[in-house]
């Protein structure tokens, strides 16, 4: 069977150095709430064993991150139902057979605020069994021993040791079946050992369960570099509810800036958008919302943009030329707009304020090219020491660093460019580990400040005598 990913196996290579951003749950030690977590790695788990659905959906989706260029279409999707289940996996998908032993993911299993449900994926169809077992509660010793191999098998996760982490992991699910944080664990890990079968198992599992963990990993992971391999897997779009929106202005004039930073507020409010480099064909006076028609997914992007941004009245038509590429498009107007800041309102556990500033860039001649590495994943790798750094247009960053050992180093906070050098100033999290590997020493920082000069490469960003690439 043909593969839909053509470039499957090195995007997979790519994205394990870029790999998990935990939004983890708080650890149960003296530690401070966020001491032991770490924004690219949410706690995740093991399948189990159950069959992975099929969901019959046509065309490819490609990701839109801000700040890149519209990437061209790889290859073609296959057949409705089929699947690459990338290597190591099987030559043909589980089918899932419909029977008294099975049940559809139920879209009113989810409560609470309905704009920040995906959309369910219907069409996915898990075993009774199985939906029993993650839909019951657990025991306290069962939470406890989810929780501690959940915990280790991040620890193996960071090291890139995946099928280590997958193990732990689904250890920690056979305690217990419905932990949201071990399921969007070991889906990132599937995703990122070339098995979608599994990994798309383990997140209609949370819509199964349902609860606000399920749904903050299940919006995560539109945005989750870990999926970037089954962004053209058009059953994810329906349990995740990704879908590319781009952010444009009408012609006449320029406004790149404010586009791109509604964009950003967008991608904070966990949907994959950006900003088109040139202005829309049509000239639009109000702020208006272009809708791919008949996409189900498209019109929910659609009401979830309307509630992230400030606009005022934004008015909405049907577009037949948007295709799966680009299914919603929020044009600017043409006459300078008041208001037209766009705000996304600050949630729970969310390390960025609401509030979208100006992009920390502003240099000029190095400025554009230091703004390709804005807003997008850098890596590097030296000896057996990960280094993973994120400069968002908003002027926040977050620098983790991975040692061999285990330990681990986290800095969050604001950044600025000063010439050839990041100033930074942020809180510091070091995690060092002890003889009880469930127990590393943990301790943190606040009101650090540090200079780092930098240059840029053809390779990348050099600085701290490391080379960050992109990913």
């Amino acid at each position: 069977m043909s593969s839909p990913y053509p470039a499957l196996l090195a995007s997979l290579l790519t994205a394990a150095l870029a790999c998990c951003k935990p939004a983890s749950e708080p650890p149960r030690s003296a530690a401070p709430p966020d001491a032991a977590t770490t924004p690219w790695l949410a706690e995740r788990d093991v399948g189990l064993a159950a069959p992975s659905g099929t969901i019959l959906v046509d065309g490819p989706v490609t990701d839109l991150a801000p700040g890149a260029d519209v990437p061209p279409l790889v290859g073609e999707l296959a057949a409705p139902g089929e699947i690459d289940a990338g290597p190591g996996a099987g030559d043909a998908p589980d089918d899932v057979v419909a029977g008294g032993d099975a049940a559809e993911v139920d879209p009113s299993v989810a409560a609470g605020d309905a704009s920040l449900v995906p959309l369910a994926a219907t069409s996915i169809v898990l075993p009774e069994e199985l939906v029993a077992k993650v839909r019951a509660a657990p025991t306290a010793r069962a939470e406890d021993d989810a929780r501690r191999l959940n915990r280790t098998g991040l620890q193996k996760h960071r090291r890139l040791e995946l099928e280590a982490a997958i193990r732990d992991y689904q250890q920690a699910l056979d305690a217990w079946p419905g932990h949201p944080f071990s399921n969007y664990n070991i889906a990132c890990a599937y995703a990122l050992t070339g098995h979608p079968d599994d990994a798309l198992r383990h997140l209609a599992i949370l819509a199964v369960v349902g609860d606000e963990a399920s749904r903050d990993r299940l919006l995560s992971a539109r945005t989750d570099a870990d999926f970037d391999a089954m962004l053209d897997d058009p059953r994810f779009r329906e349990v995740t509810g990704y879908t590319p929106i781009y952010v444009s202005w009408s012609p006449g004039l320029d406004k790149r800036v404010d586009a791109q930073r509604i964009a950003t507020a967008l991608h904070g409010a966990h949907l994959s958008a950006r900003a088109t480099p040139t202005a829309w064909e049509t000239r639009y006076d109000r702020p208006t919302l272009l809708v791919r028609p008949n996409d189900a997914v498209a019109a929910r992007a659609a009401e979830e943009v309307r509630a992230a941004v400030t606009l005022g009245a934004i008015d909405q038509k049907d577009d037949p030329s948007l295709d799966l590429r680009r299914t919603v498009v929020l044009v600017l107007p043409a006459p300078p707009a008041a208001g037209a800041e766009a705000a996304v309102a600050p949630r729970d556990g969310d390390d960025r304020p609401g509030e979208v500033s100006a992009p920390a860039v502003g240099l000029e001649g190095d400025a554009r090219a230091f703004s390709d590495l804005v807003g997008v994943r850098l890596a590097a790798r030296d000896g057996g020491t990960v280094q993973k750094l994120l400069l968002k247009p908003t002027g926040f960053f977050e620098w983790e660093v991975a040692t061999p050992d285990g330990g681990r180093t986290l800095r969050r906070g604001r950044y600025a460019v000063r010439g050839d050098a990041l100033a930074l100033d942020y809180r510091e999290d070091v995690q060092t580990p002890g003889p009880d590997p469930t127990a590393p020493e943990v301790r943190f920082e606040e009101g650090k400040r540090s200079t780092h000069p930098f240059a840029l490469t053809s390779a990348g960003l050099t600085m701290d005598g490391v080379t960050f690439r992109l990913q």
